[in-house]
C-alpha cells in the first residue's frame, strides 16, 4: 500500500473523488506545523507528498529534501499560480498536475511516479563499482515494459554519476516521459489532443492502435551511454515523426494547464540538453554533472 502525503491548505475539494477507488493510504497535512510532524515521525515514511502549488515556499522544498530526500513530490497547479510551476520544478517537484484534470488522469500520474520511484537496493549493490557503460535496448509497445526499463538506467546512473537521489528520480521522469512519448504519439501514432475529446477517446485509440498493423509492430530503440561526466541518451521510434518547430512553447505559462504538453516541459526541464533530429522521430537528451 503506498501512503501519500498532502499538504494542503484545505481548499483541494477534489481530493476525495481523486483518490477514490485506489489502495493509496492518504495522510493529510493541513498546515505546515502538521506537514513536520509527519516528517519527523520516524514509524512510517511518504511514499509521494503533493503539494498545492498555492502555498508552495523554496524553505518549503528544502524542509522536505532535507527530511524526505528520497520522497518524490507532485505539485498540483492552480489556474491563478502557473508562473510557480516550472520554478517549483527547479526547486525539486518531480511532476505537475492541473488541479482541474479528471481523477482517472490524476491517478494516472500518480501511479507513474510511484512506479518510477521504486528503488532497488540489490542492484545498487551489484553496480556499485561501476564507471562507465552503454546499453542498447529494443522496446516494443508495451508501456507496462517501460517502469523496469528506467529503474535499471536509475540505478546506473546513481552509481556513476553519485548524484543525489532527486536528481536520480527527475532523470528518471525525464527516460519515462520520452519513452512514453516515442511509443504513444511515435509509433502509435495518437495525437495529445485526443485527450481534449470527450469518453476516453485518447485511451481508446491507444488501444486500438495497439491492435492494429503497421503500429503494433512497431519498436523504439534505446542507447544509454553513461561516462564518468554525463549520460547521453538516444531514442529513436518508428513513426512518422513531427515538426518540432511548430510544437507549442511547454514552458509558456498559457499552456501549463493544457491537457497536453507537460512531458517536454518535464524532460526540458530535467535534462541539460533535448536534440530533436528531422524528422523527429529521433531525440537525445544529455545530462551532465
Amino acid at each position: 500500500m503506498a501512503h501519500i502525503l498532502i499538504f494542503d491548505d484545505g481548499e483541494g475539494a477534489s481530493w476525495p473523488e481523486s483518490c477514490a477507488e485506489t489502495s493509496w493510504k492518504i495522510h493529510h497535512a493541513p498546515a505546515i506545523k502538521e506537514l513536520r510532524a509527519f516528517l519527523s515521525d520516524e514509524s512510517w515514511q511518504a511514499d509521494l507528498i503533493i503539494v498545492n502549488d498555492s502555498i508552495v515556499e523554496e524553505e518549503l522544498f528544502d524542509e522536505i529534501d532535507s527530511a524526505a530526500p528520497h520522497v518524490p513530490i507532485l505539485l498540483m497547479t492552480c489556474a491563478s499560480e502557473r508562473s510557480t510551476t516550472i520554478h517549483s520544478l527547479q526547486l525539486g517537484a518531480l511532476s505537475f498536475i492541473p488541479s482541474q484534470a479528471p481523477p482517472h488522469e490524476f491517478r494516472q500520474v500518480v501511479d507513474r511516479i510511484l512506479k518510477l520511484t521504486r528503488f532497488s537496493r540489490d542492484q545498487q549493490k551489484t553496480l556499485k563499482h561501476c564507471r562507465q557503460c552503454s546499453f542498447e535496448f529494443l522496446l516494443d509497445n508495451d508501456l507496462s515494459n517501460i517502469a523496469h526499463v528506467v529503474g535499471h538506467l536509475r540505478n546506473v546512473f546513481a552509481s556513476v554519476s553519485g548524484s543525489p537521489v532527486r536528481e536520480q528520480m527527475r532523470l528518471a521522469v525525464a527516460i519515462e516521459e520520452t519513452l512514453q512519448n516515442a511509443i504513444i504519439h511515435g509509433n502509435l501514432g495518437v495525437s495529445s489532443k485526443l485527450k481534449m475529446e470527450p469518453d476516453g477517446a485518447f485511451e481508446k485509440m491507444v488501444q486500438q492502435r495497439l491492435q492494429e498493423e503497421p503500429y503494433r509492430d512497431r519498436k523504439v530503440q534505446l542507447i544509454a551511454d553513461f561516462r564518468p561526466e554525463a549520460v547521453s541518451l538516444q531514442i529513436t521510434d518508428e513513426g512518422e515523426g513531427f515538426d518540432f518547430f511548430e510544437v507549442r512553447d511547454p514552458t509558456d505559462p498559457e499552456n501549463l494547464l493544457l491537457p497536453f504538453g507537460r512531458g517536454l516541459l518535464l524532460i526540458r526541464s530535467f535534462m541539460d540538453e533535448v536534440v530533436y533530429e528531422p524528422p523527429g522521430n529521433k531525440v537525445t537528451l544529455r545530462k551532465h554533472w
